[in-house]
């Protein structure tokens, strides 16, 4: 476990959402020094499994699609967190924990665009004070009969981004389904909320 950074990195052994965002928080917040301390890992005192490990870890972090992909997770958590924290809450009904479900869903949905734009802008800022080199690569053509098709010329970046929709969609999908039971239940008794009965 890294400590250079004063405060030691969290490992994630839970279940919980929350877990997670902490563990994202604490890396987003002391990225740097742990660079420094993979680097120093990497030096001809430590043992050549350290060595090993350490280089394999810090050429992942030292990319542009990982910072991509690590502050896109790092905005969505927070959220997610929020909306588990509320479900644990005692007295709440199913309309409750479904309308704020709907609400998480239609949050992310609806700020897709703005979460891949910062997740960009974060890694190239990153990147451009790290020194890290944003690779360059151009997807080439397809065949013919899929020439035309959106994805037939894509730079590295519009690479990345296709790839963050495709990954915030499979969120918003992985929401609905796993609460897909309450809503259905909500239907299903709609009759008896209080809102509906009569008077």
């Amino acid at each position: 476990m890294i400590s250079a950074t004063g405060q030691s990195l969290k490992r994630v052994i839970e279940t919980r959402w929350s877990a997670r965002g902490d563990a994202v928080k604490v890396v987003k917040k002391h990225f740097s020094n742990i660079l420094n301390t993979l680097e120093e890992l990497t030096g001809e005192e430590e043992n050549s499994l350290t060595r090993a490990d350490a280089g394999v870890l810090l050429n992942a972090v030292q990319s542009f699609s990982f910072l991509c992909f690590f502050n896109l997770w790092e905005s969505i958590l927070s959220d997610i967190n929020d909306t588990q924290i509320f479900l644990q809450k005692k007295g709440l009904n199913l309309h409750q924990c479904d309308t704020k479900l709907e609400c998480l869903q239609t949050y992310i949905s609806s700020n897709r665009d703005d979460f891949i734009d910062n997740s960009v802008a974060f890694s190239k800022s990153m990147c451009d004070d790290l020194g890290i080199v944003i690779e360059k690569r151009v997807r080439k053509k397809k065949k013919m009969f899929d020439e035309g098709s959106s994805d037939s010329c894509l730079t590295f970046e519009e690479q990345i981004k296709r790839e963050m929709f495709a990954f915030l969609d499979r969120v918003i999908q992985e929401i609905k389904e796993r609460f897909k039971q309450i809503h259905n239940l909500l239907e299903k008794y709609a009759i008896f909320r209080p809102t509906n009965s009569f008077e």
